[in-house]
């Protein structure tokens, strides 16, 4: 009986120990702040009564693979990017955009004359060394702490005149804790401050949160107190029209009319004023559009005729697709690109495009039907991604 019970002992004590290891390594109290900024005190007060600014969001961040090289010729060891490559990400979350969604103070507006270019990088990373060391330990009970340095980016861009306004940069200094302290301390700790957050890895929303609430007070404070600022923030009634260019393939036919519906139902809940499908259908019938058809006149001919400030271009570039049969088995090969493109319809500027691009090796016919139609993988679901990334659609 002694051995029974000794032997269950030792097995609950390993037990112990290894979920205090397991527990201590997974558990993350993150810290973020403006540089200098260590109890909020940059926010000034809170402002009570506020205007509501229309403004074009673009997120323009590096490529984690960019960060890493720019960091590799800073010093920074592989094995110390390999670790840290959530913390990394960090400095690229979305949730940048998703703040900007939220807001009281910004309003998605496609037609705003103001665009917010929002950019970040990372000036070091700083693993935790000693604290590392004890951590492990003391099986978890000693956080291992460590650093990050970047900066948070917000150009404003006065759309009509092509004009930087104004920059602002942000140096945020990001702080994590490792321990199972940490699953006991962070949900008091988020109670009284969005600075903190906690996660399973070095990932964190708190760096875009700390950023974009010190870019949204200082944006007010330039609005309210500088006239000639102000002044550039509206808003053009435009009138925009998704113009496919027709293609005889069978296959494109079949990807145009599965993107179009989608690209549509986009831009309109991202408050886009769009021309009802049917009238620009019957347009482009009437005097038989194509790309290579597309002039100055052909522009201009087709604002008038659609009442549109703004064509929306979708054309599928140097897509060449081959369909092949063997024994009774269909497979598709070859390049699909498609373009979209939005022109001004006076001046022939391009306000913005984007570019999908994907090579097809061997693609049977179901293969083809998800890459058309599946909810999360699709092409229309990879176009709207980019093109929220890209600040274009909410």
């Amino acid at each position: 009986m002694q051995v029974f019970f000794k032997r269950n002992l030792n097995y609950g004590i390993v037990f112990i120990l290894l979920f205090m290891i397991f527990t201590g390594n997974s558990c993350y109290l993150h810290y973020a702040k403006i540089e200098g900024d260590l109890f909020g005190l940059k926010n000034g007060k809170k402002i009570q009564e506020f205007n509501t600014y229309p403004v074009q969001v673009e997120i323009n961040f590096l490529d984690s693979e960019e960060i890493k090289k720019i960091l590799l010729q800073m010093g920074t060891s592989k094995t110390v990017l390999e670790t840290q490559q959530d913390a990394i990400e960090s400095y690229r979350s979305l949730e940048i955009r998703n703040q900007f969604l939220k807001s009281r103070i910004f309003n998605f507006d496609p037609n705003s004359n103001i665009r917010i270019v929002v950019k970040s990088n990372v000036n070091e990373l700083r693993p935790g060394g000693i604290s590392y060391v004890a951590n492990l330990g003391t099986l978890g009970l000693f956080p291992a702490v460590h650093n990050t340095f970047g900066t948070i980016v917000f150009e404003v861009y006065d759309v009509e005149n092509d004009k930087l306004l104004k920059v602002y940069k942000y140096p945020v200094e990001h702080t994590y804790f490792v321990s199972w302290f940490s699953a006991i301390l962070a949900p008091v700790f988020q109670i009284f401050s969005d600075r903190f957050d906690q996660s399973t890895t070095s990932k964190t929303f708190a760096i875009m949160r700390v950023a974009y609430k010190q870019f949204e007070q200082d944006f007010i404070k330039e609005a309210e107190n500088n006239s000639s600022f102000k002044e550039r923030i509206y808003t053009n009634p435009y009138n925009y029209a998704i113009i496919p260019v027709e293609k005889k393939d069978e296959v494109i036919k079949q990807i145009q009319n599965t993107i179009i519906p989608d690209l549509s139902e986009a831009f309109n809940r991202s408050n886009y004023k769009l021309i009802e499908r049917k009238h620009i259908d019957k347009i482009l019938q009437e005097i038989k559009f194509s790309q290579s058809g597309f002039t100055d006149n052909t522009r201009l001919r087709l604002g008038q005729l659609l009442e549109a400030d703004r064509l929306i271009l979708v054309d599928f570039g140097n897509t060449n697709l081959t369909k092949n049969q063997f024994f009774g088995s269909i497979s598709y090969n070859g390049i699909l690109e498609i373009n979209l493109k939005c022109i001004e319809v006076n001046t022939g500027k391009i306000i913005w495009s984007y570019s999908y691009y994907n090579k097809l090796q061997n693609l049977n016919e179901n293969d083809l039907m998800d890459l058309l139609n599946n909810p999360d993988t699709g092409i229309s679901q990879e176009i709207m991604k980019n093109l929220r990334f890209k600040g274009i659609i909410l």
